[in-house]
C-alpha cells in the first residue's frame, strides 16, 4: 500500500471516518486513502480474504450509517482527468471534483450532474 491506512485508535481515525453530514456515524473497521489503482486492488483483495465489505467516498458525501465492518476507501487522491477532444471522450478518476469535470467544457464536453431525489 502506498496510501495511508488508519485503524481505530489511530490519532486521525475519527476525523478520517467522519462524513460531510455530521449526523451520520460511520462505524468502519478501517479508513484507507488510496493513491492509485494498485492500492484499490490491494484493498479489495484484503477485504475479500478477511470477509469485509468495501465502501468508497471521495469526500464524505453519500455517507450512510450502514458501514459496520467495512473498509472505508477515500478516493480523493484519484483526481486525474484525461480529455481526448478528438474522440470526444474523457476519463475521470473516482476522486475528481465537479469543477475538474466541468473544465472539460473547454473542449465542448461536459459531465452529467448527479441528483439526489427526495423520498
Amino acid at each position: 500500500m502506498r496510501g495511508r491506512v488508519l485503524l481505530p485508535g489511530d490519532e486521525e481515525f475519527d476525523t478520517a471516518r467522519t462524513p460531510w453530514n455530521l449526523n451520520i456515524d460511520q462505524p468502519v473497521a478501517a479508513v484507507v486513502h488510496v493513491e492509485d489503482a494498485e492500492d484499490m486492488a490491494a484493498v479489495v483483495g484484503y477485504a475479500r480474504d478477511a470477509g469485509l465489505s468495501v465502501t468508497a467516498q471521495p469526500n464524505g458525501h453519500g455517507a450512510s450509517g450502514d458501514t459496520a465492518g467495512t473498509i472505508l476507501v477515500r478516493t480523493r487522491r484519484l483526481d486525474r482527468i484525461e480529455v481526448d477532444p478528438a474522440r470526444r471522450r474523457a476519463r475521470v478518476g473516482a476522486g475528481t471534483n465537479w469543477g475538474q469535470v466541468q473544465a472539460a467544457a473547454l473542449h465542448g464536453l461536459t459531465g452529467l450532474a448527479g441528483v439526489v431525489a427526495g423520498r
